[in-house]
């Protein structure tokens, strides 16, 4: 009883009647400011200082989770930019190794026709002393055709390894997307299909531009060697068309915050029964930006009923995301967007109880859990 005596008169002396005197000209005017709104004038100096400190802690804290954001999508691209280089330039190395071999097989043929046709004195063997007597040509033919022989056997040996290094490397590459991709509850052998009818469907349609083009040239005729190693290319499209897949999907989190509430069977906030959530809730400082979580089309961007202003990225292979509980909308339908453009502002609109975000993952519409992309972007992100 007494504390509170005591804080009640260190406030009436703290904040007792003032007054604020004004002078012009002609007069001198003075106005009262009494101790409520003294009270009220403090408190919303000590608000306004809050919320400044409070939205530049926030700012700070948003600009560096987008910088470590932008840090990992560079590693992410400076791989995959990686894998595409060393691939496209394998099907080079392995015909100038071929090549290689086929130019010394061709001469060492060549060296045994010259020294089946001089054998009996007919002719003189090319390089040869024009006074090398037969057993002299065939001791040195002999040994042009042993080195040659020992190095195509070299080079057969050398071109199996490499060969065999790159079928390993890609059979590694091949399960590690497979797992990845079948994280996310997804069939890593559906899409891999549709991924490459896609792919066929541009070859046919570049083919298709290239044709009704000037081309012209010398007839050279295409190496046998790709059809010998069959299943090694085929291993390398099939490897390609899963990264394919993966560039695809959305694997990383299209807003950074706390996750409010998962994908499942839950307490439903209004009725307070069980009911089943189709997305993810994450929350975050008002203001926060949703960004895409993967290229794609934008196929809605408006109101829509419970997700109230909702947004809709389709991307490709029957799959897509629900961005809904906007508070703004800063794409387009029909737009274009690449992974990470600014899509929106989280908000509350529609069935929501504060500012969140309430996100979607949907396969041919049926929606899919989420934490399954994000923990699957994990480990492309560590690749």
């Amino acid at each position: 009883m007494k504390v509170k005596k005591a804080l009640v008169t260190f406030a009436k002396r703290l904040f007792h009647v003032k007054k604020v005197i004004v002078v012009t000209d002609q007069s001198v005017d003075y106005y009262p400011i009494g101790g409520s709104a003294q009270l009220l004038m403090a408190a919303g100096i000590i608000g306004m200082v809050s919320w400044g400190s409070y939205s530049t802690g926030s700012f700070m804290a948003a600009k560096s989770q987008i910088e470590e954001k932008e840090r990992k999508i560079e590693q992410v691209s400076e791989e995959n930019r990686k894998i595409e280089d060393q691939f496209s330039l394998l099907k080079r190395d392995l015909m100038n190794l071929q090549q290689e071999g086929e130019d010394l097989s061709e001469y060492a043929q060549f060296v045994i026709s010259q020294y089946e046709n001089n054998k009996d004195g007919l002719g003189e063997m090319e390089g040869l002393p024009m006074d090398a007597d037969l057993s002299e040509q065939k001791e040195l033919v002999m040994e042009r055709i042993g080195f040659l022989e020992e190095r195509i056997d070299q080079l057969k040996h050398e071109n199996e390894a490499f060969i065999e290094a790159i079928r390993k490397r890609t059979k590694g590459k091949i399960s590690e997307f497979e797992d990845i991709i079948n994280m996310t509850g997804l069939s890593s052998k559906v899409l891999e299909l549709k991924q490459s009818r896609l792919m066929e469907e541009e070859e046919r349609n570049l083919a298709s531009n290239e044709e009704s083009l000037p081309r012209g040239g010398p007839y050279e005729p295409a190496t046998t060697y790709e059809a010998r190693e069959k299943d090694l290319f085929a291993a390398i499209d099939q490897m390609m068309t899963l990264h394919g897949v993966i560039e695809t999907l959305p694997l990383d989190r299209p807003m950074q915050g706390r996750y409010t509430s998962r994908f499942g069977k839950r307490v439903d906030p209004f009725t307070r029964r069980w009911a089943r959530h189709s997305g993810l809730d994450i929350a975050a400082p008002i203001g926060t930006r949703v960004r895409a979580a993967q290229a794609g089309k934008v196929t809605f961007a408006g109101r829509r009923g419970a997700y109230g202003n909702m947004v809709e990225v389709d991307h490709g292979l029957g799959v897509a995301t629900r961005y809904g509980h906007l508070s703004s909308i800063k794409v387009k339908e029909g737009q274009i967007v690449e992974k990470d453009d600014l899509l929106a502002i989280q908000g509350s609109t529609g069935r929501s109880t504060g500012h969140h975000l309430h996100y979607e993952v949907r396969y041919r519409g049926e929606p899919m859990n989420p934490m399954n992309f994000l923990e699957a972007g994990k480990h492309v992100s560590t690749q």
